[in-house]
């Protein structure tokens, strides 16, 4: 019932996250991938789950979130941590890459949580 409740909780954020994404340049893409990571915990609700497609997904968002990795960098390094929740200047491109990064970060590590459990209810 718990973990029931988490992938509830997780799909009505990452759903969340796709509709505050009208707004964004590539707001399509990212739509796209919020969504995907709500449909992933959606079924989670109900243990449906296909490793082979979460490892997939593991991996392209990893992958994203170490493209973007430089920017988070450059942020850290350069700029006050508060400048990331500022809004978007065009002489502060790391904001929007930083930002993006952490959220394919965010949908890595829901993805893994959803393959952990999907190793858990294969034994």
């Amino acid at each position: 019932m718990k973990a029931r409740l988490v992938n509830i909780i997780l799909a009505l954020i990452f759903f969340a996250f796709a509709a505050v994404q009208y707004n964004d340049a590539d707001g399509v893409l990212w739509v796209f991938v919020y969504s995907i990571v709500g449909l992933i915990s959606l079924l989670g609700v109900f243990k449906e789950y296909n490793r082979a497609m979460l490892l997939s997904m593991m991996i392209l968002y990893f992958g994203g979130f170490v493209y973007l990795l430089p920017n988070v960098f450059d942020w850290l390094m350069n700029y006050e941590l508060g400048e990331l929740v500022e809004s978007m200047k065009t002489e502060k491109p790391f904001i929007e890459k930083s930002r993006e990064a952490l959220g394919l970060l965010l949908c890595f590590l829901t993805i893994w949580y959803h393959y952990y459990e999907s190793k858990i209810k294969s034994r």
